[in-house]
C-alpha cells in the first residue's frame, strides 16, 4: 500500500485524470 502512495505521488497524470474525470 505504501508502493501504491508513492507511485501516486510521483505520478502527476494519475490526479490529473481523477480530476478530469470528475470535472466532465
Amino acid at each position: 500500500m505504501y508502493q501504491i502512495q508513492e507511485a501516486l505521488s510521483f505520478n502527476p497524470l494519475w490526479w490529473f485524470n481523477a480530476i478530469v474525470s470528475r470535472n466532465s
